[in-house]
């Protein structure tokens, strides 16, 4: 936590300049690995949150170079037990809403001109299940980003993103069947959006 806090004071200017707001909405969808494994079988399995897809709204404020923004989202996501030759899924079992604080700096290009932005921030989702016996719970996650934004017309530009989250498994150990152990969770996705900035 410490250091996640450290990286984005790093991303703070030394100097301010023209402050701008923004605001843009966002879907996304992505794939999903980690969370549980059991390797002890002649194939290695694991129960996982599989073909995640989020909705957000993000409000963003720029100091010069440096975007801080804040996000709330909705992500659902399917159960799937998967393997090397196996694919079991419960379609639309996992839903979540969550929001997330973010930190990026400008790595090319200036206002009114296409650019690249480099972000680093911090995720937590409230994850719930539609499934008999499981309570809902908190996880919160590492996040980095990588955004291209492109003028579109007057003050409308559109967004393109590609995420990587890492956190703790979405799972209890209790949860799991025998042999099961938990896993990093990691996630990868691709994000379209469309932002107005004043």
């Amino acid at each position: 936590m410490r250091l996640m806090f450290a990286s984005l004071l790093l991303l703070l200017p030394l100097q301010s300049s023209a402050a701008q707001w923004h605001v843009t909405a966002m879907h996304g969808s992505g794939t999903v690995s980690g969370h549980s494994r059991d390797d002890s079988g002649p194939e290695v399995l694991g129960f996982l949150p599989d073909r995640p897809s989020s909705f957000a709204l993000a409000i963003g404020h720029d100091l010069g170079g440096i975007r801080v923004s804040l996000e709330v989202r909705r992500t659902s996501a399917d159960l799937a037990l998967r393997g090397d030759n196996t694919l079991i899924v419960t379609t639309g079992a996992l839903h979540a809403w969550g929001g997330a604080l973010e930190g990026a700096r400008r790595v090319v290009g200036r206002d009114g001109q296409p650019t690249l932005r480099a972000g680093l921030g911090l995720l937590a989702e409230r994850w719930t299940f539609d499934i008999a016996g499981s309570d809902p719970r908190w996880r919160a996650a590492a996040r980095g980003a990588l955004e291209v934004t492109v003028p579109i017309a007057g003050h409308w530009n559109g967004v393109l993103r590609g995420e990587l989250a890492a956190g703790p498994s979405l799972f209890r150990l209790e949860e799991l069947p025998e042999g099961y152990g938990r896993r990093m969770g990691w996630r990868r996705g691709i994000v379209l959006g469309i932002g107005w900035a004043k």
